[in-house]
């Protein structure tokens, strides 16, 4: 496609808003000369780049004008956060209707022009080159070295390449990243609740000599979690369920679920996250959480298929569930722990089985010389992992013998067959994120240095992506 063809697409898309019967009877005067504005100035670009600008500075516009409900939305519990968000906008529900109607085309049409300018905009074959193409991320575990990932999303999403993923999988640490990024949650909000948060009380109140709930990490993964969905429904004008136009697909289901996230119990499931994907894939993504059954030793999988109706953030504190540390998790009468444990880089569970199109990222620790990750990218060594006595007591003996974990796990021997799966199969498909001296539980040393991790994780996936950007084939 040259670039008239694609230029004619975008302007077909906003003629057809234009002309769409709804706009009209409902005279949307305003949106309608938006609309006729924007037409004009993208026929007269001479670049993509100049209509992916026009189209972002409508969006922030359109942004800029809504009524921003959950600036506070973290500091409430679920139940206070329905309630302020209801007595905030349900009043006004009728009033809104018709506008919300009219914003939430018009915001989709533009969404789907810059969608379209960023696909266009990807590299494209030339000669013996071709372009980075990703469709897949995992977002391995790390623990206290998740707080490096926020820098990682927003790099994802400044580069461009976020967008055109489809499917995200995690464990542990990685699982609460993928969850709050298939959700759709902006690189800003990510940065603003990891920075505000008190890493060490996520954990929770004591359940044992040791263990902790984890309680207070679930509710904030649900309340974040329908803050995302909420915050996309508001960024299309919509604050009520009635504002969701007719002509969206699925949208008797798309307003149930919205009535569902504002109960203050109600927890997001996959199958909810299945259906938003349908209607936004560019925001929304296929999610892939991985734990262990501690009862039978067999790691098991949370997707949209295998488990539809279990709530994303319990499967997030299953997965997180660090042995010893974390209590287990009860999901449909299974207890489950950490799947970090038994694989910490989750890579066999997308659809597709192009190992080329999926990018991991995973924790480095220490100097190059004696960091595993490292060695498995760089080097040919046949031996990659190097635990001591100690070392082994923790991970092997004390997980298996206190959380009482069925099977024979050594997770030392797990470890290294994880590093060798990216030494083998993912060398050129890893981003290394290596966190210094801090370890997996070093809460207290990561909030110190969160601006730290932020920037090591922001500026290592850069660094790969103008690096990879193009590659032989």
């Amino acid at each position: 496609m040259n670039f008239d063809e694609f230029k004619y697409m975008c302007i077909e898309d906003l003629n057809n808003y234009i002309k769409n019967p709804l706009v009209s009877k409902l005279l949307a005067h305003h949106h309608n000369k938006r609309a006729k504005h924007i037409r004009n100035i993208v026929a007269s670009c001479s670049n993509p780049q100049q209509i992916t600008r026009i189209v972002d500075n409508e969006l922030s516009l359109m942004r800029h004008n809504r009524s921003n409900y959950y600036d506070h939305a973290f500091h409430l519990d679920d139940s206070s956060f329905s309630q302020e968000y209801a007595k905030s906008h349900c009043s006004n529900r009728v009033k809104n209707t018709r506008t919300n109607l009219i914003n939430s085309s018009y915001y989709r049409i533009l969404l789907q022009i810059k969608s379209r300018c960023e696909y266009f905009n990807r590299p494209f074959t030339l000669g013996n080159k071709k372009m980075l193409s990703i469709e897949n991320i995992v977002f391995s575990g790390g623990g206290a070295k998740g707080a490096a990932y926020p820098g990682v999303y927003k790099a994802l999403k400044e580069k461009g390449v976020f967008d055109n993923i489809s499917e995200i999988a995690g464990t542990s640490a990685g699982a609460i990243t993928a969850a709050l990024c298939a959700t759709g949650i902006s690189y800003e909000r990510f940065i603003e609740i990891s920075s505000n948060m008190n890493f060490k009380k996520l954990l929770g109140e004591r359940t044992g000599l040791i263990s902790r709930s984890g309680q207070p990490l679930l509710e904030l993964l649900r309340r974040t979690i329908k803050a995302n969905i909420l915050d996309f429904f508001a960024d299309l004008g919509i604050v009520s369920a009635d504002g969701i136009a007719a002509d969206l697909d699925n949208y008797r289901e798309v307003r149930s679920l919205f009535r569902k996230i504002l109960s203050p119990c109600y927890g997001v499931t996959f199958r909810d996250l299945n259906l938003l994907q349908t209607v936004m894939p560019v925001i929304f993504k296929r999610l892939i959480i991985t734990a262990l059954n501690k009862t039978t030793g067999q790691l098991e999988v949370f997707t949209q298929e295998t488990t539809p109706e279990v709530d994303i953030a319990l499967a997030c504190r299953a997965s997180a569930g660090i042995p010893v540390l974390l209590s287990t998790t009860r999901i449909n009468g299974n207890k489950y722990i950490d799947g970090g444990y038994v694989d910490n880089h989750p890579t066999e569970f997308f659809r597709s089985k192009d190992k080329s199109q999926t990018l991991v990222f995973a924790f480095g620790e220490g100097s190059n010389s004696v960091n595993p990750v490292y060695q498995a990218l760089y080097s040919e060594k046949r031996k990659l992992y190097h635990p001591g006595m100690l070392e082994k007591m923790k991970r092997d003996w004390a997980p298996s013998t206190l959380s009482r974990i069925a099977g024979s796990h050594k997770n030392t021997i797990h470890k290294e067959s994880g590093y060798k799966k990216l030494q083998t199969d993912y060398a050129l498909r890893t981003v290394e994120i290596n966190a210094g001296n801090i370890k997996t539980t070093d809460f207290d040393l990561a909030q110190r240095h969160f601006a730290e991790l932020l920037e090591i994780g922001y500026r290592s996936t850069v660094n790969y992506l103008e690096n990879h950007l193009n590659e032989s084939i």
